[in-house]
Formats: C-alpha cells, sequence, structure tokens
C-alpha cells in the first residue's frame, strides 16, 4: 500500500473505531466543537472550534465506550437523567453505565446502542448539546478528530 493510501485508511479507521485514549475534538458543522468546563454536570455545549483550548479535548476509550474530558481527571460525557429523546448532555463523574457508553462513527457520535445521537438543536455558540434519535441530519453530523497536544 502506498503512503496516501495508508493515511486515508489509518483516518478511517480512526473515525470508525476510534483511538485507544488519543486526545481529541468533536467538529460538527459550522466550525462548531463539543465543550465543557472542567466540573462535574457542567452543561456539554457547542463553541467555534479552537484547537488549543482544553475544554474542547476529549479522549475516547475504546475498552470503556467512554468519552473523557482530557482536562479534568475522572469526567465523562454523560446523558442527564438516562437514554430519552432530547436529553440533556452534561459531564459527570465517570462510572461506566448506559448514558455514558458512547461509540465513535465516520459521521456521528451515538449512545444505546447506536439509537440515540449526540444533536446539536441550533447551530449557535453556547447551545447545549442532547440526544435524539439518529437520523443522518446535519445537527448529527459529528466527527471525533485526534489532535497532536
Amino acid at each position: 500500500m502506498d503512503g496516501a493510501r495508508v493515511a486515508t485508511f489509518a483516518a478511517v479507521v480512526l473515525l470508525i473505531a476510534g483511538p485507544a485514549q488519543a486526545a481529541g475534538i468533536i467538529k460538527g458543522p459550522a466550525n462548531m466543537c463539543v465543550t465543557a468546563q472542567p466540573s462535574s454536570q457542567a452543561r456539554v455545549t457547542a463553541q467555534t472550534c479552537n484547537l488549543s483550548d482544553q475544554k474542547q479535548k476529549w479522549e475516547y476509550v475504546a475498552s470503556k465506550s467512554e468519552l473523557r474530558m482530557s482536562s479534568a481527571n475522572g469526567l465523562c460525557m454523560d446523558v442527564a437523567g438516562g437514554l430519552a429523546p432530547k436529553g440533556s448532555v452534561i459531564v459527570y463523574q465517570c462510572h461506566g453505565d448506559v448514558n455514558q457508553r458512547w461509540r465513535t462513527e465516520q459521521h456521528e457520535v451515538n449512545i444505546g446502542k447506536g439509537k440515540f445521537c449526540l444533536n446539536l438543536p441550533a447551530f449557535t455558540v453556547g447551545t447545549q448539546f442532547n440526544i435524539d434519535f439518529c437520523n443522518g441530519s446535519a445537527n448529527q453530523a459529528l466527527a471525533y478528530q485526534a489532535v497532536t497536544q
């Protein structure tokens, strides 16, 4: 395989399986990134992507299906109150229950065995993410991208 094909293959594998524990961003349309303050029960919101902003860096731990905040030891992306349409996304102490088991796919971030997707209700800075039934809309077009520290 030539170098370009290897690089393309590696990028596709990263997006589908996610890295073992590499820091990355979750980026959506309109240059919006998944962002949270590093404190338990903080809202997960959309902010303009900034690769130097530690509040936008996440680690995908494939063995546990967790999205952990890189800047806050022990905080994971969580759906408050369990898995239900329009459930609010927050950060919370990692506990491994179903409302913290995420998968990063090529064009979406989903939970609940792929039934619900991370969803941005409006393309406005500060909008809180929620989950909704996966439907392939632009509001759910998010991708995990590894970044260098």
